[in-house]
Formats: C-alpha cells, structure tokens, sequence
C-alpha cells in the first residue's frame, strides 16, 4: 500500500474521529440532584410523620456535622429542623443555580402534605426558574385521583424542567415490591399510565419517563418495558460493605452505568454523594426496619470528600459525552440534594458548608 493511501486513510479515519468527538461534546449536559423534603416543615408533633422521625434521628451529636444549616440548636441542646420559609428556599434556589444544576428532582407526595412544603415553596417564588424542577412518582401514584390531577398541575408549571420540549418524568420503582406483571395487571397499572402519558402528550408534549431502579438486569428493563420508558437509572448505585470506602460507591456507579447500558434504553447516570444511614440504625423511621445494636451497625461509607464527589461526577459527564446514543437527553441525576440522616446531600451542612456544591461547580462549568 502506498505511503499516499495510508496519509489518505489515516486523514479519513482522523477526520471521523474529529466528527464523533465533536458530537459528544456538543452534548448539552443537565444535571440534577433528588430532593427528599422531610425536613421542611411536616408535622413534628406526630412521631410516625417524617418529619418528627428524621428530626429525631440527627438530634445525636455525632451526627451534627450533616445537619443543614437551617438547623436550631434549643437551650435544652436538642435541635429544630424547618427548612419551610421563602428565605431558606430562595437562597437553595440560588445555591443550586450557582453550582451549575439544571434541575431539582421532587419525590412527589400529596399536595397538602408536609413532604410538598418546600415543593410549593419553590412554585411560589419569584425566581423558581432559575432551577426548574421535576417529578419523581411511583407506580401507584396516579391511582389516587387527587394525586393524578396535581402531577399534571405540576407539569404544566412554567419552572417544570423538559428536555427539548419534552416534560421529564422521573418513576421509582425500587419499592415497589413486588413488581410483577401479574400485581401490575391486576391493579391496570398499564392502561392508567398509558393514559397518564397520552394527557401529558395532549397537553404539554410526549414525556420522557425515566425508570428508577436497583435491578438493571430484571426489574429495571421489565419496568421500563411496562411502562414504556425512555431511559433507565437509579435512585442511588451501591453495594452495602462494612465501613466501605466511598471510592468503592464510586467504581460500583461506574460498572452500574454500564450495566443500565443492557436493558437497551437510554441511561441516566446516577451520582451517589454517600450512604450513611447510622442514625436510622439508631433511631430507627416508621417507614424501615433497620435498628440495629451498636457497634453491629456498620453497613455503611465514609464521609466523602468534595473533590471526591467532584471527581465522580466528572466520571458520569465523561460517560454521557463518551455514550451519546444511549445518553440522548444528556441528563444526570445526583443523590442528592438533601438525604442528610441517609448519608446523601449537596446542599450546605454545619460540617460541609457549601465544599460541594463549590466542586461540582468547577466540574459542570469545565464541561459545558
């Protein structure tokens, strides 16, 4: 071959690689962090309300150094935790903004309950745009006839966050237990979303619903094939160890990509900030069952660093750019926001301040 057709090949196959790069750079990334808002003014009065038990479970000094810094400290050294007012919901819209997030993801629970205080907080305000926001639903959320209404209420939101014009849906699936055909069936779970989505498709656009699951293998492809998805993640991505090291969540997210890469829907990486569930050991919620004596309970990670969680979101924007057909939305989910007493969170603790959002902010500015 002559040295004249190896250049011309060696142009060409330089000249595709250019066109493919440029592509999976030109991706427009948007990342967005779970929000779980037990800690925003529920019912504390009740000690079965969320509110009251996640109150109680960071009430040990140990565990002060991840408590959001809306914490009170009382005289008698116990602690009040209310997030639910303009200024504290302004000021993480802003927060989060600043650090670069496209999206806050809402577990949606009925629009009077105290878990939608910082959910109807955020539609009220002025700057609710600056971070639009969307739904994270169960299968069994549209049952409820109230609850069907407020989804589309939501969704017709002018903050609420779509993808090229296309609201985003977020579906947790990992309890719902069991997930069969047969249950699923027996309750029309299929026609009812069906029709859920053919209301949104009326009225707003063709959803984009992401399935969120643990089972990339069984559950998650069955789910995403009931439902009829177009992407697949998670909620979080780990392997419980004793005492893990928080560089294993990061390796376990990074093989759990690609393992969402099989079910043959698109993927939306999930970045788990940390797994730490010690004070639900201890002072146990209504909603587990996972008391466990000390010093047995040490089914969880270190303390993750900023750089570290920095570094891990870098790895998933790297996979995104590296995978754009099967990352077409270019979205990325981190857990998250706020699951302070589970062991996940971005938004400013007494021990972090705002470290993590400062080191996302470096990584998400870099790659756009």
């Amino acid at each position: 071959m002559s040295k004249r057709v190896l250049r011309g090949i060696f142009l060409f196959a330089g000249i595709i690689l250019t066109f493919f790069c440029a592509i999976a750079n030109a991706i427009d990334i948007k990342v967005g962090a779970i929000r779980w808002d037990a800690w925003y003014g529920g019912n504390t009065d009740s000690p079965n309300s969320p509110a009251a038990a996640v109150e109680k479970t960071l009430q040990d000094k140990r565990w002060r150094y991840r408590t959001p810094t809306f914490m009170k400290e009382n005289p008698d050294g116990t602690i009040t935790l209310n997030g639910a007012t303009r200024e504290i919901i302004d000021e993480e819209i802003r927060l989060a903004h600043n650090a670069g997030l496209s999206f806050w993801s809402y577990c949606t629970y009925a629009k009077d309950s105290g878990m939608s205080k910082a959910l109807a907080l955020h539609r009220s305000s002025k700057i609710k745009n600056l971070m639009p926001f969307c739904a994270i639903i169960t299968p069994g959320t549209l049952q409820n006839k109230e609850m069907y209404g407020y989804i589309l209420e939501l969704l017709q939101d002018d903050a609420y966050f779509k993808v090229e014009g296309r609201p985003v849906i977020f579906m947790l699936c990992i309890y719902t237990n069991p997930l069969e055909k047969e249950t699923l069936d027996k309750a029309n779970m299929k026609s009812l979303f069906n029709k859920f989505k053919a209301d949104v498709k009326r009225i707003l656009g063709d959803p984009i619903v992401v399935i969120q699951d643990s089972a990339p293998e069984g559950r998650t492809k069955f789910a995403a094939e009931y439902f009829g998805a177009q992407a697949v993640s998670a909620y979080w991505a780990l392997e419980w160890k004793e005492k893990g090291a928080y560089e294993d969540i990061i390796s376990w997210g990074n093989k759990y990509w690609d393992r969402l890469k099989t079910t043959g829907y698109g993927v939306v990486p999930i970045v788990t900030t940390g797994a730490d569930p010690r004070p639900r050991y201890i002072n146990p919620v209504p909603w587990e069952k996972r008391k466990k004596p000390e010093p047995n309970n040490n089914l969880y990670y270190e303390h993750a660093t900023p750089e570290q969680i920095a570094d891990f979101l870098k790895d998933a924007i790297d996979f995104v750019k590296a995978n754009p057909q099967i990352c077409p939305y270019g979205l990325i989910n981190i857990y998250a926001w706020n699951e302070y007493d589970e062991g996940g969170w971005l938004a400013p603790t007494f021990g972090d301040k705002t470290s993590r959002l400062d080191a996302i902010k470096k990584v998400i500015e870099q790659n756009r």
